[in-house]
């Protein structure tokens, strides 16, 4: 699934632009997504184009300019009770203390590191709300929305396939590789766990695992296919290594 974000870096160093947008379209292409980046070296350049469209999804921010500062120009965007997702990007470490009345996403040192960039962006777009990625299915009625958070798991039966949520069960007239297939082109590899030929796992829903199963924090319990457990424990292994991380970076 695409998703379309749109990126303003403002700082007033040309290089530092130029390497920002990189790493911006490096992170749009490893997440398979289409960023379109903007550039400007002074702040006021960005808050008349802001006046004008106002629809930046996440803004990459520089602290000390000529003129207007970084600081200054979040807390005029903040009068105006907007949701752009805020970055600061500074060469000085005091100002990491600072601030928290504009509620960036987070704060990086120069010179940033692209991993650390790709980091803060994946969380700037989990908080705007804009990336709630929705499983479209077919049923006799029409057409349901499923919110991928709350698939629980995927079960084959038949031809079919269904689809466990916390509120009931809805059935898809496509087969699990097929929904499978789908599902991963929305999220994260990790994100679900293949234990089963008929079973695909949200894998934030597994509390434990066992040789033989896996229990759900609902307390369900869904078979783990001979040869798979070690699969599945590197796959529930990575997934909540990289909520580690990213809890670590907040």
């Amino acid at each position: 699934m695409e998703l379309l974000m749109k990126v303003a870096i403002c700082d007033d160093e040309i290089s530092q632009l130029k390497l920002m947008e990189s790493y911006v379209k490096a992170w749009a292409k490893n997440k398979n997504e289409i960023a379109e980046v903007y550039q400007y070296q002074r702040a006021e350049h960005f808050l008349f184009q802001w006046e004008e469209q106002g629809d930046i999804d996440i803004l990459l921010l520089d602290i000390e300019m000529p003129g207007m500062n970084g600081m200054e120009m979040a807390k005029k965007l903040r009068e105006g009770q907007d949701g752009i997702q805020i970055i600061f990007v500074t060469g000085n470490p005091q100002y990491a203390l600072e601030g928290y009345e504009v509620e960036p996403v987070t704060y990086l040192m120069k010179p940033v590191k692209e991993e650390k960039l790709w980091t803060a962006l994946d969380r700037a777009v989990e908080r705007s709300g804009k990336k709630s990625p929705v499983l479209l299915v077919e049923e006799a009625g029409g057409i349901v929305r499923v919110p991928i958070k709350e698939i629980l798991y995927l079960e084959s039966e038949g031809h079919d396939t269904l689809i466990k949520t916390e509120v009931g069960t809805i059935r898809s007239k496509k087969g699990m590789q097929e929904m499978e297939q789908i599902i991963l082109e929305m999220v994260r590899e990790e994100a679900f766990c293949k234990i089963h030929r008929s079973y695909l796992v949200s894998t934030a829903q597994i509390l434990r695992i066992s040789r033989k199963e896996v229990e759900l924090y609902n307390h369900e319990k869904l078979p783990i296919a001979r040869g798979k457990w070690a699969m599945v424990n590197q796959t529930y292994l990575a997934y909540y290594r990289r909520e580690m991380e990213q809890s670590l970076n907040e």
